[in-house]
Parts: C-alpha cells; structure tokens; sequence
C-alpha cells in the first residue's frame, strides 16, 4: 500500500492470500463513503483476497459492496447455461439418508468452517464440483441434523471455470460468500444467494433429467497384493512393477508393487491414472509419520503427487488438487480421484503400502480391460489373457493366474508407462513369487480367523500386515455395499412424500405418498 488515508487506499498489491487481485496504482477500496471499488466479475482475469483482508478492507461498507458486487454478477450471462444445467440435472436428494448416493456427490470437509455450518443450521455438506457436473458450476447439498435437505445457505450453486484459470474460480466466489454469509447477517446472506441460490430436492435422485453419477461396484487391490475384480472374481496378483491395473476408453489405472524387503511377495506403493492428455502419479511417502497432530487429530498426509509430471502447484501433498480433465480429493490420507466420464479411483494411504479402488462409469460396462476384470457384472470371464482371449477360470491355481494372466498385463517399456522416467518400474516378468498354497498356515494369527489371504499377510510381512490387511478389506467391503451393480433393481423413490412430519399429541394428521419406479 503506497498511501492510505480517510478517502481511501491506494498502491500496489502484488500477493496477498491465494493470488494477486490488482496490478497497477489504482483504488484497490475506498474508505470514508463506505463504498467499495468493484473487482473484475467472470469475464477479466482477477483472484480472490482472503476473506479476512476484504472484510476488513471493507468495513462498513459491506452492504455497499454486496448490493454492487451482486448487481453486476446478475447482470452477467457467464454462468447462465452451467447454473441452469446444475437446477435441472443435480437437484440434491432429499434426505441424507438417500441410498443409494450419488457417487458424484462429495462429502465436504474444506470449504466452510464446522461452526460456521453449525450456525446456519448445517450438520454436514456436500459438494459436486465442475469436473463431475462437466459444466462450468458445481453444488452444495447441505443438510441439518435430522439428515433433511436445507433449500437455504450454506445449500448453493458453485461457479468457477474448470479450464481457464485466470477467470473466476471457486475460491473467489467462497470470499465473497463469507462475506456476505459468515457472521449471520440475513440481509447481506439473502443478496449473494439472489445470484448463487440453491437448488431443489428430489426423493428420485436418480430419474427424470439427473445426471448424477450411480455408485458402482469397485475392483480393489490390498496386501501382497490380493486381488480382486470389479465384478467380484478374488485371486493372487504378486507381480513386481509396473502392470495395467484398469482402464476404459481414455481412462487407465497403472499401479507398481514393489518387493516386501526379501520375502517373496509384493505390495502396492505407487499408482497413476491417465484421463485423456492429463496423467496423475501418487506414491506413498512411508518417511512421514503415521502419528496424529495434537491440533488437528490427523496424521500428516503420507503420500506424494504429480500432475503431468510435474509437482502441482497446490503441493505434493496438498489435500485437493484440480486439472483439466481429473481431480483429486483427500482427507485423513484417504485419496480419491474422478475424472469428467464418472471413473473413480480410491487410494488409502496406510503405514507401509497403499490400498487401492477402482470404479468405473457407466460407460464402461463390459467395455474395460486389465487386472480389474471386464466389467460386465459377470466375474467368472474376468481372467482375460491379454492378447490371446484366453479366459481363466477363477478357480486356476495361484501360479497359473499369475503366470498366464497377471504377467500378460505387466507393463514392461517405458513407452507403455504413465509414470515419469523417474518414477518408472518395469513389470518383472522372471520374477517368481510365493503363492498361498505354498505357505504353512498352522501358526497363522488368530485374528485372520481363518482367511488364508490373511495368513498369508502375515507369514510374509508380520502383525503389522495383518491389521492392513484387515483395514483394507473393511475399505473395499464398505465401497461395494453401497454400490449399484448394472443388472440390480432400484426400490420404488417417493414422487411425494413429506421428509419430517412433526405431530402434536392430540391432533390428526394426513400423509400423501406416491411411489414411483426410481428410474
């Protein structure tokens, strides 16, 4: 700031916060009259402040800022066509308790503060964000403590553009929300959502025009590893390197095992999923520690990224990371990544190795190839030898899968990789692995209850490998009791129905229902 005085601010601001929001002397606010200079709106470069800086750079003047920040965001035309696609296509369900939930509907944890939900009447959010909706605005789907959709804030639109980064991003829309939102002034609330609103609910979350993204069954990848399809098909995969773990269309999953010190088997450390010309690496980073901040009752997160080979500017490990084609979400080192067609891969960063998801969307049906089966609903013809169509019965011996069908997907060029050549681990085709009919499993722990997968963890890794063991089976297990499979039957969705009924003693009351096919 060069001067500052009762007529207002002015000077140079190069960063301040997120990014710079003016370049050149000019008014950056003007005091005394309380009327605030107005930021560039969605058609010139501009970013945000942090909200802190805008509300004290305002002051008094925030109703002034709100009723002219909100005048020419209305009369902007930008966002018209993506906020009209979010009211007809991604209505929020009606209550929390919707099974099954949209897969491209996720829980926020990052956006607005716990207290400041918690003051609106919020217990929890969720949010869909452009790279899901596939246009240039997302939605916040908030519900209160009873699980019934709030058709008020913090429940809004999202605007931010997915591809051009120097216009307006989601960012630059939450500083002006706090703004106007934080801190229960209803008036000022009442002017931003008259151009972010929210949208409505539905009890048919999936019928009519919705575009939400069905929950599907997911292939999955824990321990030595242990394999286990999309359609359902388990088997041993203990190859060393880099193998085709799933893929679609432009969509690919390549996952690398590396050696468990000098045992015979491998575990998952490092993956990378390509969407189209964009391609990210994630890799366990087991130098971090696995022990919780006392601030924040997390662990740090422990694992590394790179976007098209690159470091991307969020960080290596920063939480939520967005391109142009994927995005990526994690929280308390659960990661998940979702590209524009509706695939998903979920990761889980556990002490020594990562467990590993895949879901694919609805495109993809019968139409995938890889380690993760043909996903046709059917797993008995997942074994697929590349190259030959060879199929293996799922009852093979461990050496014949592995022979014959897991080392005919190891990815053995570097031509073939989606890793940097730095990060590249050729498929090891003479590797030899132990397989669980080789082992003894007399001493196995008592608390495998049995599973030979289990026992076989532990013989080669440990207690250690037991208890990951057990957590990545919990993680694949929950995933695949909320999915929808291709040939599954959706319950009757209530067309009317009232979501809370609150009822007096005493008094009568009447209750209109209509039940339709869901979709």
């Amino acid at each position: 700031i060069e001067s500052a005085s009762a007529s207002g601010l002015t000077g140079q601001i190069r960063t301040v916060g997120w990014h710079c929001w003016s370049e050149g002397k000019e008014a950056v606010f003007a005091a005394g009259a309380g009327v605030a200079a107005l930021p560039p709106l969605p058609d010139e470069t501009f970013a945000p402040l942090p909200p802190k800086f805008l509300e004290d750079a305002i002051g008094s003047g925030k109703a002034t800022f709100m009723d002219a920040w909100a005048a020419k965001v209305g009369a902007e035309t930008a966002f018209d066509e993506a906020f009209a696609s979010i009211q007809t296509h991604f209505i929020c369900p009606a209550l929390r308790q919707t099974e099954p939930w949209p897969a491209n509907l996720w829980w926020s944890w990052s956006d607005l503060k716990a207290e400041d939900l918690a003051a609106a009447g919020a217990s929890e959010c969720w949010i869909a964000s452009p790279w899901s909706t596939g246009v240039d605005a997302g939605v916040r789907c908030c519900y209160d403590a009873e699980g019934v959709y709030l058709e008020q804030w913090p429940s809004r639109v999202l605007a931010w553009y997915r591809f051009d980064w120097t216009r307006w991003q989601y960012k630059m829309d939450l500083s002006v929300e706090t703004l106007a939102c934080v801190g229960g002034d209803a008036a000022l609330c009442a002017k931003f959502l008259s151009v972010r609103p929210p949208v409505g609910s539905t009890n048919n979350v999936f019928g009519g025009d919705s575009k939400w993204t069905m929950p599907r069954p997911v292939g999955g990848g824990w321990g030595d590893p242990h394999c286990q399809s999309i359609d359902g098909a388990s088997f041993e995969c203990n190859f060393r390197g880099e193998a085709v773990w799933a893929g679609c269309g432009n969509f690919t999953v390549h996952a690398v095992a590396e050696q468990v010190g000098t045992a015979q088997a491998t575990i998952i450390t490092k993956f990378a999923v390509r969407s189209g010309d964009e391609t990210v690496e994630a890799k366990l980073d087991n130098t971090v520690t696995t022990e919780a901040d006392p601030n924040t009752g997390l662990p740090p997160n422990r694992f590394l990224l790179k976007l098209n080979g690159e470091a991307p500017s969020e960080g290596e490990s920063a939480d939520e990371v967005a391109g142009a084609h994927l995005t990526i979400s994690s929280f308390n080192n659960d990661m998940t990544i979702q590209d524009d067609q509706g695939n998903t891969v979920k990761a889980s960063f556990l002490k020594q190795l990562v467990v590993l998801q895949v879901g694919l969307g609805d495109d993809c049906f019968n139409a995938s190839f890889g380690l993760s089966g043909n996903n046709n609903a059917n797993k008995s013809d997942d074994l697929v030898v590349k190259g030959t169509g060879q199929v293996l019965d799922e009852d093979s011996s461990s050496a014949d899968i592995y022979n014959l069908f897991v080392k005919s997907w190891l990815v053995t060029t570097f031509a073939e990789s989606l890793f940097v050549l730095a990060e590249f681990i050729p498929g090891d085709t003479s590797f030899a692995p132990i397989f669980i009919e080789d082992i003894d499993t007399s001493n196995c722990p008592s608390a495998c209850n049995g599973d030979k997968a289990c026992c076989f963890d532990a013989d080669q890794g440990g207690d250690e490998f037991v208890e990951e063991f057990q957590m990545a089976v919990k993680n694949i297990e929950e995933s695949n009791s909320k999915a929808v499979k291709f040939d599954d039957n959706l319950p009757p969705a209530f067309d009317t129905a009232p979501s809370v009924k609150r009822i007096t003693v005493g008094s009568s009351v009447t209750l209109d229902y209509i039940a339709i096919d869901a979709v």
